[in-house]
């Protein structure tokens, strides 16, 4: 699909532009290793399971043969009142900074956000200038400092082993790979939250297993009759000393799996010698059971301001009731920017 917007073309990624978009990456943003960008792009893109043939990786704005734009599209799928569909995550969404003003990302947001590309267009860590956009263009942008949905374990790495014993009639193991088990968990849960990344196996398998910059910690809470209840992944920034709870997924209601799952980042934490772990955990109905646990274990409110979810709410069936932002489920490690992930060793 092409577009001329003045002397601008509005285009479709084609693979030889990788090149020209790592460069026009390092102009607008702060300059990253070049070999570790070509990383995560086939990362994102070309490994991604969920690639399809109709949407390209990305638009670009091309100049007079040279690229000055770019924004992402990342294949997710996501659970939409139980019904699993292929959405878009918008990510590095950059204009050359002699081009910036002419309303170039303006038109690139307003593409993603057009109803007939997805149901559910969404952008993690969307910058004040992206979310502005968003919004004008008819979108909702959820920000953690308003809410008070992120929290924070001081001292994680001080507690004593008797804080990190699971409850009983929980085990805990460790995670290799997912299996088909965790699409019947992400279905469950899925009751209780109506839109959310549908974390079957072949999405936690990319997105954590086989992220290619430090795997995480990743481990599993089961029943007493072996049944899968939960899981938790774990990030360490060794840079910064903390870890980053990127997943602490179980049904709202199942208090003895979230208990265990907490219990078991904190011996992660101690283990490892993380200082501080965040969580974050929405201040929505579904959460509400959620943010009392992580209190009652030790956690506490902090203000984030940079972290925030952009999204276009789906049109809905006349039968059901609309969608709310409360509806949206999300977690750090829903998008590859948040918290800065994206650009942490594990």
């Amino acid at each position: 699909m092409s577009t001329r917007l003045d002397d601008v073309e509005l285009r479709d990624f084609r693979p030889d532009d990788v090149e020209a978009v790592l460069a026009l990456r390092a102009r607008v943003f702060p300059a990253g290793d070049l070999a570790r960008e070509r990383r995560r792009w086939k990362w994102e893109f070309d490994e991604n399971p969920f690639r399809s043939g109709r949407v390209p990786s990305a638009w670009v704005l091309e100049r007079r043969g040279t690229i000055v734009g770019n924004y992402g599209l990342v294949p997710t799928p996501v659970s939409i009142d139980g019904k699993v569909e292929l959405c878009f995550n918008g990510i590095d969404i950059a204009v050359a900074p002699e081009l910036q003003g002419r309303g170039l990302g303006a038109a690139m947001i307003a593409r993603h956000l057009d109803p007939k590309l997805c149901r559910f267009p969404f952008i993690t860590a969307p910058a004040p200038a992206v979310a502005h956009l968003v919004v004008r263009s008819g979108g909702t942008v959820v920000r953690a400092a308003d809410e008070q949905s992120v929290f924070v374990l001081h001292d994680a790495s001080s507690a004593p082993a008797s804080a990190t014993r699971p409850p009983s009639g929980v085990a805990l193991r460790p995670i290799e790979s997912f299996d088909r088990s965790f699409d019947a968990l992400a279905a469950k849960v899925a009751a209780r939250h109506r839109i959310q990344v549908a974390r079957d196996h072949r999405y936690l398998d990319w997105r954590y297993r086989d992220y290619p910059f430090g795997r995480p910690e990743m481990v599993a809470a089961a029943g007493g009759a072996g049944e899968l209840r939960g899981f938790l992944v774990l990030q360490h920034d060794r840079a910064k000393g903390v870890g980053y709870l990127l997943e602490l997924f179980a049904a709202p209601d199942d208090e003895p799996a979230l208990l265990a799952l907490i219990a078991g980042a904190k011996e992660i934490a101690r283990a490892r010698g993380i200082v501080d772990v965040y969580a974050l955990a929405r201040a929505a109905p579904a959460q509400e059971q959620v943010q009392g646990l992580l209190i009652a274990s030790g956690f506490t409110s902090v203000e984030e301001k940079s972290l925030a979810l952009a999204f276009r709410l789906p049109r809905n069936e006349a039968s059901a009731p609309p969608f709310t932002p409360a509806d949206v489920y999300w977690s750090p490690g829903d998008g590859d920017l948040l918290f800065g992930i994206g650009g942490t060793d594990g």
